[in-house]
């Protein structure tokens, strides 16, 4: 949704791109390749963070349907202490390296959060506030 809606609001000039920050958690595959390639050129300051064995940017299969990933991923080894920017669409060196992504745990946790937690709490920590 996120990208979708970053790709909207860029073509309809409602904020230009250099203003824009598109930064999103466990994306899955969105558009095909010409979708990517058109938010490549058009949001500028796109990130998709990955979490290390994250299943959920490896959906749908690559190239099922002619789903593709936009760039710049960054992803993030097991304890997402260390990171690595991959310009590159599908690139290799990042979560296309993990070749077993069947940790869902990974998908609900990034940077010591619980984000199922953090949903359900209305983004509240323990001590009531955002």
């Amino acid at each position: 949704m996120a990208s979708l809606a970053a790709s909207y609001i860029v073509h309809t000039s409602l904020v230009s791109t250099d203003d824009l920050l598109l930064v999103t958690f466990g994306q899955p595959r969105t558009g095909n390749t010409t979708y990517a390639q058109s938010v490549d050129q058009n949001v500028s300051n796109a990130y998709r963070v990955v979490h290390s064995h994250d299943p959920i940017p490896h959906l749908p299969g690559k190239g099922h349907h002619g789903y593709w990933h936009h760039k710049s991923e960054v992803f993030y080894n097991e304890n997402m202490g260390g990171w690595v920017i991959c310009e590159e669409d599908e690139g290799e060196k990042c979560s296309g390296s993990v070749k077993s992504a069947s940790n869902f745990y990974d998908h609900l946790h990034y940077f010591d959060k619980d984000i199922l937690g953090l949903g359900y709490s209305n983004c509240q920590n323990s001590t009531g506030s955002s």
